[in-house]
């Protein structure tokens, strides 16, 4: 079994394929391996292709849930990151055909909220899969995963699921996802791996989150041993606080490997809201804004002074000030 749990780390994945790139190159082709490289040279090397590596496109502003570590439960933030607007089938087919001919591997079909509330989920899904897009992916609370929904995104070709958990126990669950059922939860899942089976169907790879804070921390090790026999992988990951500052929720390591990092995030992607600005970040929180779908090219945001001096910045160490409050709530520098 890949990983082992260190307090020292951020993020650690446990799968039950081994090497879960080189499991899914076995069924997708060395394409899938080339983007991987791609990508570790991005996030390691700060190495900066002519296009994103990947698209963040949050299609609406809309969540189901309050979460008790998420935006979505602080109002003021809430109220600050909501733009009302949504990008419809037609714009993301735009966005798409525009990703397909710069050569971008892969697009996460949502951001800062819950994918399976966009009605056309599925037909975005399936047009990216349709040009060419290697790695096509979603993140999602799992509530609304139907049956229907389940045969639609396989269908689609949606390449990775990723459903966040974060407990073990209803009781936890009820706390983090504030008031919601895990079991329901729970059973979507156990569903969508009954269906991808009998559809004889390898997509979609299926992820299991758990974000360690100090309300569910006693409960990893159960979580883990459970899902890692069941999904494909079991990804932990260590809270950042939404705030600038660390809250009670918040479980701060000893971050000495990681002082003065480089975020990877300018040189890998771009995160397109529902409104059509672009930002270089996955917190748009913090991150600065640097263009817009509805007025320019992807392609020459991702290549604009802007862009290239933001991440000289980055370099040399001299963050701006979001950047800089964001690396600091996560002890980074």
């Amino acid at each position: 079994m890949d990983g082992k749990h260190s307090d020292a780390l951020k993020f650690q994945d446990y799968t039950r394929h081994g090497d879960i790139d080189q499991y899914i190159a076995n069924h997708v082709g060395p394409a899938w391996m080339e983007y991987r490289q791609q990508w570790k040279k991005g996030v390691a090397l700060q190495e900066t292709y002519d296009y994103p590596l990947y698209l963040t496109i949050e299609t609406h502003f809309k969540c189901n849930y309050r979460c008790i570590m998420c935006f979505h439960s602080d109002n003021k933030q809430r109220q600050q990151l909501d733009h009302r607007q949504k990008l419809g089938l037609r714009n993301v087919k735009r966005i798409i055909d525009e990703a397909a001919a710069m050569g971008t591997p892969s697009i996460c079909m949502n951001g800062g909220n819950e994918p399976l509330m966009d009605r056309d989920i599925h037909h975005k899904i399936a047009y990216a899969r349709k040009k060419g897009i290697i790695d096509v992916f979603i993140t999602t609370n799992g509530s609304l995963l139907t049956a229907e929904m389940t045969n639609k995104l396989i269908d689609a070709g949606l390449t990775q699921i990723r459903i966040s958990l974060d407990a073990w126990t209803p009781e936890t669950y009820r706390k983090v996802r504030i008031g919601h059922d895990l079991h329901k939860v729970e059973a979507n899942i156990l569903r969508l791996l009954d269906i991808r089976s009998k559809e004889h169907s390898f997509f979609p790879i299926v992820r299991i989150s758990f974000v360690e804070m100090n309300i569910n921390l006693h409960e990893f090790e159960d979580f883990r041993d459970y899902w890692q026999d069941l999904a494909d992988y079991v990804s932990i990951q260590r809270y950042t606080p939404v705030n600038r500052t660390p809250d009670k929720l918040a479980l701060i390591p000893d971050r000495a490997n990681y002082k003065n990092s480089v975020c990877s995030m300018p040189f890998t992607m771009c995160y397109i809201r529902g409104n059509g600005d672009i930002y270089p970040c996955g917190r748009i929180e913090y991150g600065p804004l640097v263009g817009n779908v509805h007025q320019d090219s992807i392609y020459r945001v991702w290549n604009s002074p802007k862009m290239q001096d933001f991440r000289g910045a980055m370099l040399s160490l001299q963050y701006e000030p979001g950047c800089r409050e964001c690396l600091e709530g996560a002890s980074l520098i």
